[in-house]
C-alpha cells in the first residue's frame, strides 16, 4: 500500500476488493506500508482512518508498518480498542537507520504489546497451523516473538 498518496478513494476501493477476493482463499493475510496507523513515535497516518476499518472487516492477520525507526508490536486492535479478535500492527523499521525513542505509554503498545529500540530485522514464518513472528537484533538475540493462529474466514 502507498501512504505517500491518497489513502482513500481508489486505493481504499482496491484494498477492499483485493482483501474480499483473497480472504476466502488464503490462510494468511498481511499488509505493508510506510506511515503507521498505530505509531510508536509519530502521529497516526491516514491509514488509521481509511484502511484500518478494511483490515478489520477482512480480519487481516498482521500489518507491517514503517517510518518510526523503532521496534513495536501492538495489542490486537478492533474498533480503536484492545480486542482478542483485533488486528496486530508491527514495525516500524530499524536496520541501518538512526533509532528513535518509542512512546511505550500509548495504550496499544502496553503489554501484551511491546516497544523497543535496536537495529533489527523481522522474520515471519508460515505454516498451515500458525504464523511465527520474530524481531532479531544484530547480535542475533530475539527482541520480540509472537505466534498467530489462523482466523475464522
Amino acid at each position: 500500500l502507498n501512504t505517500e498518496t491518497k489513502a482513500g478513494g481508489s486505493q481504499r476501493t482496491w484494498l477492499g476488493k483485493t482483501l474480499r477476493s483473497l480472504r476466502p482463499q488464503v490462510r494468511w493475510l498481511l499488509t505493508e506500508y510506510h506511515r503507521p496507523a498505530w505509531p510508536a513515535v509519530k502521529k497516526p497516518g491516514a491509514a488509521q482512518e481509511f484502511w484500518v476499518p478494511v483490515f478489520e472487516e477482512f480480519n487481516v492477520d498482521l500489518v507491517v508498518e514503517s517510518d518510526g525507526h523503532v521496534i513495536k508490536r501492538t495489542v490486537p486492535i478492533r474498533n480503536k480498542k484492545q480486542a482478542a479478535t483485533g488486528v496486530v500492527y508491527v514495525g516500524e523499521g530499524g536496520l541501518g537507520v538512526s533509532q528513535r525513542k518509542p512512546d511505550s505509554g500509548r495504550w496499544y503498545l502496553r503489554p501484551p504489546g511491546m516497544t523497543g529500540r535496536g537495529h533489527h530485522v523481522m522474520r515471519v514464518r508460515f505454516s498451515p497451523k500458525q504464523m511465527d513472528y520474530e524481531v532479531i537484533l544484530l547480535d542475533r538475540s530475539i527482541a520480540d516473538r509472537a505466534t498467530f493462529r489462523p482466523r475464522d474466514k
